[in-house]
């Protein structure tokens, strides 16, 4: 007979437990081989605070927690140690508070959150992430916003409501930004306004309208900046002055603008603190230095002395009038008076200069000749009329 194969034994399964510092059971549950195994039971103080379920050291099955009072806080199920079905959290009178799916240990599926056992919202998940409708509701269990996500973004239409259920505002969305026509209403439902966005700028017209139907208002954007100056109407439907509208920028450029701002004052302390630290130590050293001695009052200058008056320049005398040169013939007759009338002339000049001045000076200088005047040559005394021979002889 051929021996038939031994099983080996099931591990031996050992009760395990834990205490806190006051000696009171924090843990107890059965181990085998190591390795949690069965149901454990975790106490706060004393009290049971959790009740699990596991397999091969994970949670497995349902695991639910207590308040210190003993209500139930939570019920959810595991699978291989992740959430995997439904997870229900209470309030201490025992009202829901969540409802959630689980596959994996992710979100999938509807979760539902309340407030004093009233909904509040809902929201479909796949993978985690939002993707489907979503829905906020109001304290009277109204809806006050339905908008549909996708990859945790919304995505395609998103309205808000009013009271009574009436819609107060559309939005198209598209990758989380606003895309397409954005509608506002007035409360009875008529439309108020109607802009076109692109990637979450106005970018298109934007009209607005008076409460009875007629058009308000027309104005222009390009890439959220506004074109132009807008054309304003009465509720006549006439045409008003028209002004420059105050911009409404998006709750993106909103939140640009104010990291912007806090950006710029970062920048403007740093500024603030580099110009401080530079002023600071030529005010501590301007209080240290010792006063500076009043500069001297400087001496008045003298008065100049006065320019003594220049005395007038003497008139000077009057130039003799030339006579006409002699015919040909008597040209050395004329120079010869001329030769004896210069010596007293001079003399004559001499003395009339004198008596001016006071003093003898040099006589003047020639008057200008004009016309054509023979010099005699330099030969001394002319001989007289009796040696000079006649002509003609």
């Amino acid at each position: 007979m051929s021996e038939q194969p031994r099983q080996s034994a099931a591990p031996e399964a050992v009760e395990y437990v834990e205490h806190d510092e006051d000696g009171n059971v924090s843990l107890r549950g059965v181990l085998r081989d190591g390795k949690k195994e069965g149901e454990f039971s975790f106490f706060v103080a004393g009290k049971l605070a959790q009740k699990s379920s596991f397999q091969d050291d994970q949670l497995e099955g349902e695991s639910i927690e207590y308040f210190p009072s003993g209500k139930v806080v939570q019920r959810a199920h595991f699978h291989a140690g992740k959430l995997s079905g439904l997870l229900r959290r209470f309030d201490e009178q025992g009202r829901s508070e969540l409802l959630a799916s689980y596959v994996g240990g992710e979100l999938s599926g509807d979760m539902v959150t309340y407030e004093n056992g009233q909904m509040v919202s809902q929201q479909q998940y796949v993978k985690g992430k939002k993707h489907g409708i979503g829905i906020i509701y109001g304290a009277d269990g109204a809806p006050i916003l339905s908008a549909n996500y996708k990859n945790d973004k919304r995505h395609g239409e998103a309205v808000y409501f009013g009271q009574h259920g009436v819609i107060v505002r559309r939005e198209l969305y598209q990758d989380g930004l606003l895309h397409g026509v954005v509608q506002e209403y007035f409360p009875d439902g008529k439309l108020r306004e109607a802009s076109l966005y692109q990637a979450g700028k106005l970018h298109g017209e934007s009209l607005s309208y008076h409460p009875n139907g007629k058009l308000q208002k027309r104005a222009r954007y390009e890439e959220g900046a506004p074109q132009g100056t807008p054309e304003q109407f009465d509720d006549k439907g006439r045409p008003l002055q028209s002004a420059t509208p105050p911009s409404t920028p998006s709750l993106e450029q909103q939140a640009a603008q104010a990291a912007k701002q806090s950006a710029l004052r970062g920048l403007m302390d740093v500024a603030r603190k580099k110009a401080v630290d530079a002023v600071v130590p030529a005010v501590i050293a301007m209080w240290k230095a010792p006063e500076l001695p009043a500069a001297p009052e400087l001496p008045t200058a003298p008065e100049a002395p006065q320019v003594p008056e220049i005395p007038q320049a003497p008139e000077a005398p009057q130039a003799p009038e030339i006579p006409k040169p002699p015919e040909a013939p008597q040209v050395k007759e004329a120079l010869a008076a001329k030769a004896e009338a210069a010596p007293a002339a001079a003399k004559a000049a001499s003395a009339a200069e004198s008596g001016k001045r006071g003093k003898k000076g040099p006589p003047p200088p020639p008057p200008p000749r004009h016309g054509m005047i023979l010099e005699p040559p330099n030969i001394g005394t002319l001989p007289t009329a009796q040696n000079t021979p006649s002509r003609g002889k």
